[in-house]
């Protein structure tokens, strides 16, 4: 009697789907050019850098949305906008690139004193990052000047016109900024690395002085936002268009113009800096999940 061969296929199958459910699901590749994807990702932060100001401008201070709580949303002088959540996204990416590339350096073999610059840069952007969000530098610069003049007859603003941060930290911020340019100076090589990092160095000491500016008080005499809008009358225009007067909408594009291209700016070309760096020191990163291992299991 001949032996029906469906009845193998079928008795067999039972025991073959055992063997295909154990069987490791192939990895995800991801692949990106390094040639194209640090400078997709630089314009990509210019486009939205730009993007935000006329946000500001057309949706917040030109009134188009008359809700006050809305038009907050898309203020950039202020930490409780889009604005102030996408600096502080991208000072974490910063930091979170800053991070892979020094475990991409370090598993590549180079020097104790190149690790601990590169780490010394990943933790000052990890600050930074906190520091968008708490406000630390301007917290602690308030408790010090409070501290200061609780000692004595002493005040600050006797010597030093502008935020009391500045005149506690700044020297601080400015030695990390020299670090960080004698640092990459020596890391970046090529002339086009050097003259972007001379870029965003300037943007920030930029960004800075127009932060000094705002400190000061609206008579002194080197307020500049003050002589602009005594110099152009620019009183009426900004009430009949902004509902403000000439001063206040001046320091307004002024701060506006430092968030969106100085810091935010000077990031994105740090970014492009550590993003170009990482892509050229290695061909890939492979990133492998793994589990505990059983008894009987082999070894890889």
């Amino acid at each position: 009697m001949d032996q029906d061969p469906n009845a193998e296929v079928e008795s067999a199958a039972p025991d073959a789907a055992p063997a295909s459910s154990e069987r490791p699901a192939a990895p995800a590749l991801l692949k990106l050019r390094r040639d194209r994807f640090p400078l997709m990702v630089l314009l990509a932060c210019f486009a939205i850098e730009l993007l935000i100001y006329m946000a500001d401008y057309w949706l917040n201070y030109r009134h188009i949305i008359d809700r006050g709580s809305i038009r907050r949303l898309f203020t950039t002088t202020t930490e409780d906008g889009i604005a102030s959540w996408a600096s502080q996204t991208q000072t974490a990416l910063v930091a979170a690139t800053l991070w892979i590339l020094l475990f991409v350096l370090r598993a590549k073999g180079v020097s104790r004193w190149q690790l601990l610059g590169w780490a010394v840069l990943a933790a000052f952007f990890s600050y930074m990052s906190l520091d968008d969000g708490a406000k630390v530098h301007e917290r602690v610069g308030s408790e010090l000047r409070r501290w200061v003049e609780e000692q004595g007859d002493w005040r600050l603003d006797e010597h030093f016109p502008s935020y009391s941060w500045q005149f506690f930290l700044l020297p601080l911020f400015a030695a990390m900024g020299v670090f960080m340019l004698g640092f990459l100076w020596f890391q970046l090589k090529d002339w086009l690395a050097r003259a972007l990092l001379l870029t965003a160095i300037g943007m920030l000491v930029v960004a800075i002085g127009i932060d000094w500016i705002e400190g000061l008080d609206q008579k002194h005499e080197l307020n500049l936002y003050n002589n602009i809008a005594e110099k152009f009358d620019l009183d009426k225009i900004c009430r009949e268009r902004f509902r403000k007067n000439g001063y206040v909408s001046v320091q307004h594009f002024f701060k506006s113009a430092e968030e969106c291209f100085g810091e935010m700016g000077a990031n994105s070309v740090l970014w492009f800096l550590f993003l170009r760096h990482l892509m050229r020191s290695v061909p890939g990163v492979n990133l492998v999940f793994t589990s505990k291992k059983k008894r009987d299991e082999p070894d890889d």
